[in-house]
């Protein structure tokens, strides 16, 4: 994904800084029992909102009765790289795009064949600047989520690491491509969890 120049890879102390941290998830991968390629993935907490599901609920539905404050769950790929000509990067992505997030995002860097691989699987850019790019990420969250939860563009790049790269975010189809349970927590974590127990 680097072209094979080394150069653009962080420096040896940037990656052992990733590499322990609590929510960090590393993927390697091998031919012939030679290390050739991986991934460091983070996991960050966004804040969402959830209500009613359905799948007619649209923005201007989830902006008036999604009101129920808590988390959501998103991977973020800190750190990707394979040896050119082994094409383990499609290998990697199979692996980061099981975990259990409500979506996955990273800020590529801007080599034509970087940006074209994140878009052949799937990844789009958004930014959190232009309104219609905002209203595009709420609909497809809450189509990922059969219309549970709501999270505005804003506070998933906030969640972030800043950078000045584009941001790119895989979101999969709630109905499509994967099975998910919009009741796990990685979904949605409510602030005030006690409000989901029912008066005896």
């Amino acid at each position: 994904l680097w072209e094979g120049d080394a150069s653009k890879l962080p420096p040896p102390s940037a990656l052992e800084a990733k590499l322990f941290g609590p929510t960090t998830t590393v993927f390697h991968a091998t031919v012939s029992a030679r290390f050739v390629g991986g991934a460091i993935v983070r996991q960050f907490s966004v804040r969402a909102n959830a209500g009613d599901s359905g799948l007619n609920v649209g923005i201007a539905t989830a902006q008036q009765s999604h009101h129920r404050p808590g988390t959501s769950q998103v991977g973020y790929v800190d750190d990707c790289a394979a040896e050119v000509g082994t094409h383990v990067g499609s290998a990697i992505w199979q692996a980061v795009s099981k975990m259990e997030v409500v979506c996955v995002a990273c800020h590529s860097i801007l080599l034509p064949s970087t940006v074209n691989f994140w878009h052949s699987r799937g990844m789009r850019r958004y930014d959190p600047a232009s309104r219609h790019s905002c209203e595009e990420f709420i609909a497809a969250i809450l189509m990922r989520t059969q219309g549970t939860v709501k999270i505005d563009l804003a506070d998933l790049s906030k969640a972030l690491p800043a950078s000045n790269l584009p941001l790119l975010v895989w979101i999969p189809k709630g109905l499509g491509e994967i099975e998910i349970n919009i009741h796990r927590d990685y979904i949605f974590s409510p602030d005030f969890p006690e409000e989901d127990v029912a008066p005896e």
